[in-house]
């Protein structure tokens, strides 16, 4: 390895050239990290930049211990916390979450096209290694009084569109309690539109 080092008015510059690939190893209980600090808040250029012309990853992170692979603490106010850019025709995945032994995944963000731009959470786990939905939320917290889910719809499509629906699959699935009268049984689901309570009323299947 090749060190070189100006100094430009009393400033030093540290400039290193590679020959080959290098490692740098931190040894047990030496209880040091490998950290670079930007403090060049005039220009404010790039904390650490990484230019990859191969195919290879970018950026590998093996953890063999118990700990969390990446850790971010931002105290940005406005700016995003984490952000990807790839370009108008990108069709790979944008989050990709494996499993090597299996080859089954789920992605978040599926990239987009010049024609296509949906965000889209997809799973490809057969059934014999799932156990729930696709996508789960939960509010946690008894207090809260907001919506779970809510969708704004600026533009002139649906709302929400169901699309490739076996004819003998339900549409949704709510859990309602069972109501008899005159011996038909029947359920009742609450909506609320425009905050009036309005109930949707289904017989029993095969009633």
């Amino acid at each position: 390895m090749k060190i070189h080092v100006e100094r430009t008015a009393g400033a030093g510059t540290l400039q290193a050239a590679f020959s080959k690939g290098q490692t740098i190893t931190i040894a047990d209980t030496d209880n040091k990290t490998l950290t670079i600090t930007q403090n060049d808040t005039t220009n404010n250029p790039v904390g650490l930049a990484v230019a990859n012309n191969g195919t290879g990853n970018t950026q590998f992170l093996d953890t063999n211990g118990n700990a969390v692979s990446l850790n971010i603490d931002s105290e940005a106010t406005t700016a995003s916390m984490v952000y990807i850019d790839t370009v108008s025709a990108y069709l790979g995945l944008g989050i990709y979450i494996g499993d090597d032994e299996t080859l089954n995944y789920t992605s978040i963000g599926r990239g987009r096209s010049n024609t296509v731009a949906t965000n889209l959470f997809y799973r490809n786990y057969s059934s014999t290694t799932t156990a729930g939905p696709l996508a789960k939320f939960v509010q946690d917290h008894a207090s809260d009084d907001q919506a779970v889910i809510a969708i704004q719809q600026d533009g002139s499509g649906p709302g929400i569109d169901f699309s490739a629906l076996p004819v003998d699959k339900a549409l949704f699935k709510a859990t309602a309690d069972a109501i008899t009268t005159e011996g038909v049984v029947s359920h009742q689901v609450p909506v609320d539109i425009g905050g009036t309570i309005y109930y949707l009323t289904a017989r029993t299947h095969g009633s």
